[in-house]
């Protein structure tokens, strides 16, 4: 903090925005003191936050905050697992919407690209995926390729926990002692590797295995982390941050990963955070995972929160949910926030003040897309797609099964969905792959269900079993898989397949493609503006450009979680 320290004996909390006469206004209240900004942006717009996020959307995001005592404190930040930045944008745009400066000060990934994209989009004084006259050579991102281990010197990976608490499919609320625990995780890996073995009639009737920590007392016991003196961070002094910002990887913990989920080695990264928190004395952190995060074997986050709460930090933890603040896209994310004086706000308490009214629902696809102009779309590769800044709007070079399937969507009349069906019907045939007698009787189905359910179809935002791969054709559960986007609601998920239907509902809503890199970034909350090429004169490959779109934290969730870490107050050291 470069300004006097501000606080507020007020613990009331609000939030809302308004249709004003110059535009869009927000109240927010830090530490008790009311922060009012506007938004010009004279377009009709909802009385909520869903007025906010519209004029986001819509580029015209200046905001003009009124006078308080915290404004122009600047808020020194570092960030682990950075990737290209939406949590850090997430973070920033909260804190221009209150006039507080975002100084990134470091940053670090394991992808260079993106973390060049991230430096030059958030000014990052201390850039490490450069080489220049002024760094020294130990500073340079080839020494240490983004492993944050490198960071701090000490015992991190294991500290000494006092207390275990957990829940099983049995018994809940079990505390286990610390000489059972390796016998008791052991166990439940056993039974676990059973339960996959069995078929799904064994199954039937029976509760899956679970083991859940739900709290863990722990410190470190010695060789404390401190700053490694060869790391990369190392010219860096204890106290210049003030907030600390992390996503550790977090396939260990998705649902999506069938392998090792919840129990997975790269999960203990998680622990990196509070050890670089506590070698630098960072006042304020934010950590954002899966959901799933928390139910992982060895506890990271509940280990993390005892090691937090035994060295001075208050911490709250919890879900945010983008739909539910009304962005258009379904997103969630679990967030751990720490604060050394004082509490940060409860993570329920933000989602209360952040949801929309339950009548109303969230913005849709199509407010996202608000005004991006009928803009020409390029096929990758081709030669329009290689000049200028066209990999924004660039498509992939569809195989024929993806170009039959995105022209049903797009057909309104039953000839051109019929047209269609026979295309499709034509590119499995070419295949060769599957017998021919099956693909036509399955085609003939598909044809008759057509004909039968057309009056009903422009509004099934889901493609028709039938015209899926052959696994599908009978029953699936992926129905969303290959669908088309309802611009009346938000997105599913944005992942790094936005540009393949095979991946899921990606499908334009009234166009016969997928989403562009510029259309998903928007639902990601990236403006406009944002700058994707690593280097001035090199655009990022469409494969980097997927993942670094795909995997990023949605805006509003960082917005929201900067609340929960700044709302009592700026008064934090």
């Amino acid at each position: 903090m470069t300004k006097e320290k501000f606080s507020s004996e007020s613990k009331n909390i609000s939030f809302s925005a308004a249709k004003s006469k110059r535009g869009v206004q927000k109240k927010v209240k830090i530490g008790g003191v009311e922060v009012i900004s506007t938004i010009v942006d004279q377009n009709t717009s909802p009385d909520d936050i869903r007025g906010w996020w519209k004029a986001y959307l819509s580029q015209k995001y200046e905001a003009e905050v009124g006078e308080w005592a915290g404004k122009g404190t600047e808020l020194k930040v570092a960030e682990l697992f950075s990737g290209p930045g939406g949590l850090a944008q997430g973070v920033k745009s909260f804190c221009e919407a209150i006039g507080i400066d975002f100084r990134s000060i470091a940053a670090m990934d394991t992808n260079r690209d993106a973390l060049r994209v991230y430096e030059h989009n958030h000014g990052t004084a201390y850039r490490l995926s450069e080489n220049t006259e002024e760094q020294q050579s130990n500073r340079n991102w080839e020494n240490h390729e983004g492993d944050v281990t490198t960071l701090v010197s000490g015992n991190w990976r294991t500290p000494k926990v006092t207390r275990r608490v957990i829940d099983t499919h049995y018994e809940k609320g079990m505390e286990v002692p610390l000489e059972k625990w390796v016998s008791r995780r052991a166990n439940h890996r056993g039974l676990i590797t059973r339960w996959k073995k069995k078929t799904e009639e064994e199954k039937k009737g029976k509760t899956r295995p679970t083991l859940s920590v739900k709290e863990i007392d722990a410190d470190y016991e010695h060789d404390r982390p401190v700053i490694n003196e060869e790391g990369p961070w190392s010219g860096i002094k204890q106290g210049c941050f003030d907030l600390l910002l992390a996503g550790p990887p977090c396939q260990g913990h998705s649902n999506l990963n069938n392998h090792t989920r919840r129990d997975d080695k790269k999960n203990e990264l998680y622990l990196i955070v509070p050890a670089v928190a506590i070698a630098w004395d960072i006042p304020l952190v934010i950590i954002e995972n899966v959901e799933g995060v928390k139910h992982d074997v060895s506890g990271v986050v509940q280990q993390t929160e005892g090691i937090f709460k035994a060295n001075g930090y208050q911490v709250e933890r919890g879900v945010l949910d983008a739909a539910k603040m009304g962005w258009p896209q379904t997103r969630k994310r679990y967030f751990l926030i720490a604060r050394k004086a004082g509490n940060p706000v409860p993570i329920n308490e933000v989602m209360d003040l952040f949801s929309i009214p339950k009548s109303q629902k969230p913005l849709g696809v199509k407010d996202a897309f608000c005004n991006l102009k009928i803009q020409e779309t390029f096929t990758r590769g081709s030669d329009k797609a290689e000049k200028g800044d066209n990999y924004m709007l660039t498509l992939p070079d569809y195989s024929a099964k993806e170009k039959a399937r995105a022209k049903y969507h797009a057909a309104k009349t039953l000839k051109g969905k019929t047209e269609a069906v026979k295309d499709l019907k034509k590119a499995f045939i070419e295949e060769n792959k599957i017998s021919e007698n099956l693909i036509n009787e399955n085609f003939k189905e598909a044809l008759k269900e057509l004909r039968r359910n057309f009056a009903n179809l422009n509004e099934d935002w889901n493609l028709p079993n039938r015209l899926h791969n052959k696994t599908h054709w009978q029953a699936t559960t992926y129905p969303t898989v290959y669908g088309r986007l309802d611009e009346d609601k938000p997105s599913g998920t944005i992942t790094s397949g936005y540009m393949c239907s095979g991946r899921g509902r990606f499908t334009h809503p009234k166009k016969a493609r997928t989403l562009t890199p510029r259309e998903a970034a928007r639902l990601q909350g990236f403006p406009d503006s944002y700058d994707w090429k690593p280097e001035p004169d090199r655009k990022p490959r469409s494969t980097d450009i997927a993942q670094w779109i795909g995997d990023a934290v949605p805006m509003p969730l960082g917005y929201a979680a900067a609340y929960s870490v700044l709302g009592n107050g700026l008064d934090f050291k």
